[in-house]
Order: structure tokens, then C-alpha cells, then sequence
């Protein structure tokens, strides 16, 4: 099965592109309804694990899609993980939408405190970025992975923008391939916060093993 999607975002300018997220929107749609009509149809690939990565503004095609969504437009249990990774919307509504989506079995929500990128959306859209800053209510199906301690950026779902971490490298290489992440204190979490933040505890990756894995696995 191949279903590939191309979607290309202009970088942050002096203007947000938001509109240009936007126009995506129908195109995020068109793609999941291909992906639920093949497994209708293909039963035999039901066991093969989907994750959905939405990276910075690619979270406000997923927002304008989830606003106008009624409950089980999809099949439930479509795809195995949805990640907002450094999500560029806005903190203090996202409850309401992410709590909605029920075609996912797991909701991984990223947050970095020190996310630069998102420092400015914030200065520009007079808003609190999801990626940086936690606005409750928190969303009942979310996962909120915080990632502040490990002195990283605003691309850190890419191996070699992780300065190095082990546990983040972990969190993103089980997550992106569709599987449950076990996050628990003292292992790879130093942290938790009402019962649904998960501070990833800093840790380097001396040897390189898990960057290395993931590279392996993007060349296959």
C-alpha cells in the first residue's frame, strides 16, 4: 500500500502563511478518506501500523480540519498515533478539537518551553503556541510530551536536531512507527504533571545507537 502526500508550507515570513496552511486542509481530508477506503477493503492490512506526524503549522491544517469534524467521520481507530510536534495554534483552544479526534488510538502532543520559532508566532499572533506553552484545559485524549530539559529546538522530531538525547530519540522513533510509547518516571521521564505531562528525562545518547537506528531505518 502507497499513499503519499505531499504538502508544502512557505517558512515563517514577516506575515504567518496561515491561510496557505489552510488551503490543505481538503487535502488532509481527501487523504485520510483514501487510507480508510483501502483498509475497508484490504482487512489483510489492518495490522500494519500508521502514524500521522503533524510538525509545527502542519497542526493548523489538523485544527481547521477537527473544528468542522462531527464524531466518527472516520473509521475509529484509523491510525495508531497522531503527533503534534512543536504544534504552531494556538494553546488555549486546543482542547476543545483535539478532544474530538477519535480516529486515532494515541494523541502525542510535543512541548518545548524554549522553542525559539514558536517565541516568535507567539510576538506576531498575540497567542500562546501549543508547542511551547501549556494552556489548560488540558485535552482528556491527549499525551503531552514535554521536552524542555533537553536543550533542543523547533525541529526536533529529525535525529540530528536532538542534541543528542536518548529518550527523545526513542519517544519519536517508537511513536512515528505507529506504536505505544511507555513513558515512566525514573526511566525516561524525570517528571510528571497532572497525570498527563511527561517531562523527558535528559539523558545522552553516548554512543550514538538510537540516531544511528533511526537512520538505518530511514534508508530501508
Amino acid at each position: 500500500m502507497d499513499i503519499v502526500h505531499h504538502c508544502t508550507i512557505a517558512p515563517f515570513e514577516a506575515k504567518i502563511p496561515i491561510e496557505d496552511a489552510r488551503k490543505s486542509v481538503q487535502d488532509l481530508k481527501d487523504m485520510l478518506q483514501t487510507l480508510q477506503a483501502y483498509k475497508r477493503e484490504h482487512p489483510e492490512v489492518d495490522s500494519i501500523r500508521i502514524t500521522l506526524l503533524a510538525y509545527s503549522m502542519g497542526a493548523i491544517v489538523l485544527k481547521d480540519m477537527m473544528e468542522s469534524y462531527s464524531a466518527q467521520d472516520f473509521d475509529r481507530m484509523l491510525i495508531d498515533n497522531i503527533i503534534l510536534s512543536s504544534p504552531a495554534v494556538d494553546s488555549g483552544s486546543h482542547a476543545a478539537w483535539i478532544s474530538k479526534i477519535d480516529f486515532s488510538k494515541r494523541v502525542y502532543v510535543t512541548v518545548n518551553n524554549h522553542d525559539l520559532v514558536l517565541g516568535y508566532w507567539r510576538n506576531l499572533q498575540a497567542l500562546q503556541a501549543l508547542g511551547s506553552t501549556l494552556v489548560p484545559p488540558l485535552a482528556r485524549n491527549a499525551i503531552y510530551v514535554n521536552v524542555s530539559d533537553l536543550g533542543v529546538g523547533h525541529r526536533y522530531f529529525i535525529p540530528r536536531m536532538q542534541n543528542q538525547s536518548l529518550h527523545l530519540c526513542e519517544f519519536y522513533k517508537s511513536a512515528l512507527n505507529g506504536e505505544e510509547v511507555a513513558l515512566t518516571k525514573g526511566v525516561n521521564v524525570s517528571r510528571i504533571e497532572d497525570e498527563k505531562v511527561f517531562w523527558i528525562k535528559r539523558e545522552k545518547d553516548s554512543n550514538g545507537h538510537c540516531i544511528r537506528s533511526n537512520a538505518r531505518d530511514d534508508e530501508s
